[in-house]
């Protein structure tokens, strides 16, 4: 069952009834900052007779804390009442799923960064022992003023800054295990550009939930490393959903907002806040990421195999206001998303009989692909892979999942071309997870590997695909295939094309239109329209698919 976790707040609660966003199954989250009032934090949003606690006690759902650390400030820790954890490990037993570990990879990374910068606006990019301990001291005292997100003032300055990639990998492995003990291993971890779900597993996760967005790159690639992984391991995954985009108009992070200040569930004005003060609630409305994408993104994630979903931003982006609850347009589209799960409940199952397989030392992959691979020089050369194996990664993953469109500003994130999505990306050592597949891309670089398994290259694995697949399409549309009772669903979108302006909503581009063939495996095979805003056309025996940008269809597949 698909489980959609909501956001909680009191003000918000009767909204979701009445517009019939909550469904059995659904579960709860409390978004949690150290920075936030008393009355909304953990201890006190939890305690016995609290509006959210007799929620839970009344629906037992799936709860979890939205964060632990990671795209807010850190300047110290927040002290969660071990008698409040207790209750809800009582209450809700393995539905509570514990604390979000927010991006904590490259926000070290970032964090790493903001240090260096400091150092040297204070004219010692090397400081003395003294000079760093007078520096910490100012910036444990708040004196000096650091953003910090994935370790405390405290813990920061106990810490020597990583020279190298293996020192950088170090202290990644630390990071994640001293949090996960922290939590009783109840983390959540939500992964962006670095992806690191080999160390997560190590250390207990039993769900990964990459966050998927405007701000981060190909998400075709994340989706694969995610699922391949989660299918290795037998746990869950789905997908965070940030709804940020950056407005290089206004120079600011902007989001779908229709609330007034103090109403959203960060307490945090946002309105006013690089969405533009001088902009009508209606303008404000269309900040953030294109609709269309999110549109197209939430479907592509429940039809690969994503069981669950959340939001960085929902409560506050879905209700023009908190008297009668009418839908924004965020909120119209998560609306018609649920309705879209409801109709098809069985996504079935995602069809991957290729898998990618990564070198064993590559301890986080960095989804950006860079040219450098954390940025680092290597420390050793186990630390990683080297730069002829890292240079094989880079550039054979765009051939499979698809290069950045050319046109719009949405067609990085989920890329057009490619072949269609029919891998799970794990590494050389899951030995016993390869063995459910029955080809391979080999990206190792060793010997050992290819001789011992099928290996094929991409454009090997693109003409098997015409005997594994009920049907081709071409044209550079996106597709992915999952088996159900009776046969396939088949999704397919126009990736490219649309151009979102955080005032004035989606242009579809009309120069980026496709259409392709529909090239069926044999003539038992039909083809059906289930859903969609594209156009599937007979014309002398054969089918077309036409896509403007950003259109996409589910089409039902049977073999008789």
């Amino acid at each position: 069952m698909f489980t959609f976790i909501h956001t909680y707040t009191p003000e918000s609660w009767e909204g979701l009834i009445r517009n019939g966003l909550w469904r059995d199954g659904d579960g709860l989250k409390l978004m949690h900052t150290v920075s936030m009032p008393e009355e909304a934090s953990f201890n006190s949003a939890l305690a016995p007779g609290s509006p959210l606690f007799r929620k839970l006690e009344e629906l037992r759902c799936p709860f979890y804390v939205d964060r632990l650390q990671g795209g807010v400030g850190l300047p110290r820790w927040y002290r969660f009442d071990p008698a409040v954890i207790h209750r809800l490990i009582d209450l809700l037993g393995g539905d509570f799923w514990g604390w979000q570990i927010h991006e904590w990879s490259s926000n070290y990374r970032s964090d790493i960064g903001r240090i260096s910068d400091l150092y040297r606006s204070r004219g010692t990019p090397v400081p003395s022992p003294e000079e760093r301990r007078r520096i910490w001291d100012g910036i444990r005292s708040g004196k000096i003023p650091l953003f910090l997100e994935a370790l405390t003032r405290e813990e920061w300055s106990g810490r020597r800054e990583p020279l190298d990639r293996r020192m950088f990998l170090e202290d990644t492995r630390w990071l994640y295990a001293m949090r996960a003990a922290m939590t009783g291993y109840r983390l959540i971890p939500a992964d962006s550009y670095h992806m690191a779900p080999r160390t997560e597993i190590e250390y207990g996760a039993k769900l990964l939930l990459p966050e998927m967005g405007w701000q981060i790159p190909n998400a075709r690639i994340q989706t694969a490393y995610a699922r391949g992984m989660a299918r290795s391991a037998g746990i869950r995954w789905g997908v965070y959903y940030e709804c940020w985009c950056y407005n290089h108009a206004v120079g600011a992070l902007t989001i779908p907002h229709s609330l007034r200040r103090g109403q959203d569930e960060w307490f945090e004005d946002q309105v006013t806040k690089g969405t533009g003060a001088d902009r009508t609630p209606e303008e404000r409305e269309e900040g953030g990421t294109s609709r269309n994408l999110q549109e197209r993104l939430w479907r592509y994630a429940y039809l690969s195999g994503a069981e669950m979903m959340a939001e960085e931003y929902g409560v506050c982006n879905t209700f023009r206001d908190y008297r009668d609850f009418d839908l924004s347009p965020y909120g119209k589209v998560k609306k018609d998303f649920l309705s879209f799960t409801e109709r098809f409940p069985d996504p079935g199952e995602a069809f991957t009989p290729i898998a990618v397989v990564l070198p064993k030392d590559l301890p986080v992959l960095h989804v950006d692909l860079p040219d450098d691979y954390l940025g680092y020089p290597a420390g050793d050369t186990s630390d990683g892979p080297d730069p002829q194996s890292w240079k094989r990664i880079r550039e054979t993953l765009p051939e499979i999942f698809g290069h950045r469109g050319e046109r719009g500003n949405n067609a990085h994130v989920l890329t057009p071309g490619g072949l269609p999505d029919v891998f799970d990306i794990l590494h050389e050592d899951q030995e016993e997870a390869l063995r459910r597949y029955s080809f391979f891309i080999d990206l190792t670089g060793r010997d050992s590997f290819r001789k011992a398994h099928r290996t094929v290259a991409p454009e090997e694995a693109d003409r098997i695909l015409d005997g594994l697949l009920p049907l081709r399409i071409g044209n550079g549309i996106h597709t992915a295939y999952s088996r159900v009772q009776g046969g396939w669903l088949v999704f397919a979108s126009n990736n490219d094309g649309v151009e979102c302006d955080n005032f004035k909503g989606d242009v579809r581009l009309e120069e980026a239109a496709l259409t392709a063939e529909i090239s069926r495996r044999d003539d038992r095979i039909s083809v059906r329209m289930l859903d969609g805003s594209g156009v599937v056309r007979r014309d002398k025996d054969k089918d077309f698919l036409e896509l403007r940008a950003g259109d996409w269809v589910l089409l039902g597949v049977s073999e008789s």
